[in-house]
């Protein structure tokens, strides 16, 4: 599929959904203490400059493995600033993100949360790049730099809505993720990480060359069923269905143990891959985890 490359022309939706980001963003970030905008940032903007011996209080996720398997001792990677970064954007557009509740689906909420990435990749001074895929690659974004660049990618996730009996090959999408970033970048994963794949692997190797960002978007009606009698559930990327009496309590917390068991069997794996993991969800404010996510990832880097 080739490369989007948009015409000058406007963009009035995209502009609305990063004028409305931005806003959201200011509002919150206002009368906060001195140097706290600037704190407030994604990513760390950073290019390797040497390799040097682990000393306590380094960053594990920094750990050089060529270079310990070859010494025989731990080795780090140390960055220094980079003007030219990137930021590549992967977004899950398959049939399971158009679920939702109360009034807003987890694809509203992928929006809205890659429309204040995108805010943050600006201030940032970042180039953006995006990838939207389901169970194929269904758009590429070129990386370039400047507020087009976000209403490039708020387009085309605007554009390429969740389709039903598309499936998640989120595996696929981080093998395309790490041909595309050629450098060190920010890679932000949003998708809500149910039946995607073997993605472990290849989520490891990206966090292997990229700093990333595994972001999680969660509606509460999977994970927990309501007390209302006979329900048909259907599976939205397969078309498979099930009728289940929620009448019936033992069925509602066999449905809500297992969701839970796969929650934690997923931020269990993104743990272990050296991504770094931020869990939204519609039924929250959402923007206020981000921040306190971003104040956490700043708190730990001093």
């Amino acid at each position: 599929m080739p490369t989007v490359a948009l015409p000058t022309i406007d963009l009035p939706a995209a502009d609305r959904a990063l004028r409305k980001a931005e806003l959201w963003l200011g509002r919150r970030l206002d009368g906060v203490g001195p140097g706290h905008h600037r704190s407030i940032r994604l990513g760390e903007g950073i290019e390797l400059a040497d390799i040097r011996e682990y000393v306590p209080g380094d960053d594990v996720r920094a750990i050089d493995w060529n270079a310990t398997a070859r010494t025989g001792r731990p080795h780090v990677r140390v960055y220094d600033a980079d003007r030219d970064t990137s930021a590549l954007v992967v977004v899950d557009r398959s049939a399971s993100m158009a679920f939702g509740t109360a009034g807003r689906t987890k694809e509203g909420l992928a929006r809205e949360l890659v429309a204040a990435l995108s805010v943050l990749v600006l201030r940032r001074g970042d180039r953006l790049a995006g990838l939207l895929y389901s169970d194929r690659r269904l758009s590429t974004v070129r990386a370039s730099s400047g507020r087009r660049a976000a209403l490039r990618l708020l387009h085309e996730v605007g554009e390429t809505v969740p389709e039903e009996g598309r499936g998640s090959r989120l595996d696929r999408a981080l093998e395309e993720a790490y041909r595309i970033a050629k450098r060190r970048s920010l890679v932000v994963i949003v998708s809500d990480w149910l039946d995607a794949g073997e993605w472990a692997m290849p989520l490891h190797r990206l966090s292997s060359r990229h700093e990333v960002i595994a972001a999680e978007i969660r509606d509460p009606r999977e994970d927990e069923l309501p007390a209302v009698g006979t329900l048909v559930l259907e599976d939205p990327e397969t078309g498979r269905q099930l009728e289940v009496d929620t009448a019936n309590p033992k069925i509602r917390d066999a449905f809500s143990s297992a969701a839970a068991a796969q929650r934690a069997r997923i931020a269990s794996e993104i743990g272990g891959t050296g991504a770094s993991h931020l869990v939204v969800s519609t039924e929250r404010d959402w923007l206020s985890d981000l921040l306190r996510y971003l104040e956490r990832r700043r708190r730990r880097r001093r």
